[in-house]
């Protein structure tokens, strides 16, 4: 009798053992295979949103087919007249409920009432047209090197004053005017005692539409 008790107890013992060990490669494995599926769903997720960018830049290149050239540079006119299904416009990298074009809309409308007001579907892309209000045109700009009209900052939300974005960090991705999609890093200036902003750095949004020369960034930074 007491040798069974003896027998029950060891293997009650190596039971244990082999139910830690199994707990610890477990978690183990969870620490190395879980960011990997996250990092697969975020390559995903990107992946889609170029193909989005794409898409809009087929129904950018049909509008100025159908117009002798000319073209609109913001997706909700584009979208208004089908060119663009509204649907390509939200990326789920989009942190934001209402997307964040619509967001900016919002800020926008605060101070200058004239600028599109924000979409009733979600919006995730920023446009140089909703940038400039119809006040500026793309021409001049359009010539600059790697110019494009829509731009993607998914990374985060910004948030808008005097024609600066705050809180955008990281890569984003831009459309050509051509149609190729770039990546790019955010290009932030610095402020000395800015009245609405502050000290600090910021992104001027414009130079998110195009690259800036060493000699620009220098007149900036001053």
């Amino acid at each position: 009798m007491h040798r069974h008790h003896a027998l029950t107890r060891r293997d009650a013992g190596q039971t244990l053992v082999e139910m830690l060990t199994a707990i610890a490669v477990v978690t183990a494995l969870s620490a190395i295979i879980l960011p990997a599926f996250a990092n697969s769903r975020r390559q995903a997720l990107v992946t889609t949103e170029i193909s989005n960018l794409h898409q809009a830049g087929i129904g950018y290149a049909l509008y100025a087919g159908d117009h002798d050239g000319v073209h609109i540079h913001t997706t909700r006119q584009l979208a208004e007249l089908k060119y663009i299904q509204p649907a390509i416009l939200s990326s789920e990298l989009d942190p934001t409920p209402e997307g964040i074009s619509n967001v900016v809309a919002a800020q926008l409308r605060k101070s200058l009432p004239h600028c599109d007001k924000p979409t009733t579907y979600r919006s995730s892309f920023l446009s140089f047209g909703q940038y400039v209000c119809g006040l500026e045109s793309f021409d001049e700009f359009g010539e600059r090197r790697a110019a494009g009209w829509l731009v993607s900052v998914s990374q985060t939300t910004p948030g808008m004053a005097a024609g600066y974005l705050v809180g955008v960090n990281g890569t984003y991705h831009r459309l050509l005017t051509d149609g190729a999609v770039v990546v790019r890093q955010t290009d932030w200036l610095r402020l000395k005692d800015d009245p609405e902003l502050g000290t600090g750095t910021v992104l001027a949004w414009k130079w998110l539409f195009a690259d800036r020369s060493k000699d620009e960034k220098l007149k900036d930074a001053r």
